[in-house]
């Protein structure tokens, strides 16, 4: 077993990964129906993160649903231990997995209307 070739092997795939995530971001930001704070971790090849981390609540949940609609899928509320829970779209494209997500004290049905925009 030749280690420094596997390591070399497992650093190109890294490499792809991150290539393929910063192709979907380039795709996503083109198109995308809000900003976000977007990143591409290191630790995580492979792997785009949008978070919506400011505004009201609802104007969050509206954000995440936003691009759950431009990316074909239904966001999903993931509770936290602490407290709050995130609301969130996940989904495969372009070669990256993309995580659009929103920390919210409450699920989202707990979202009072007159609390939207």
């Amino acid at each position: 077993m030749n280690t420094s070739s596997d390591a070399a092997a497992v650093g190109q795939l890294a490499d792809d990964l991150q290539a393929r995530a910063a192709w979907a971001l380039a795709d996503l930001v083109s198109r995308g129906p809000h900003s976000l704070s977007w990143s591409v971790p290191q630790e995580r090849p492979g792997t785009l993160t949008g978070v919506r981390d400011t505004g009201e609540i609802a104007e969050r949940v509206d954000v995440v649903d936003a691009w759950a609609d431009l990316l074909g899928v239904t966001a999903e509320w993931r509770t936290l231990p602490d407290r709050g829970g995130e609301y969130v779209a996940e989904v495969e494209h372009l070669g990256a997995r993309v995580s659009v997500r929103a920390w919210l004290p409450d699920s989202p049905g707990e979202v009072e209307l007159d609390d939207r925009p």
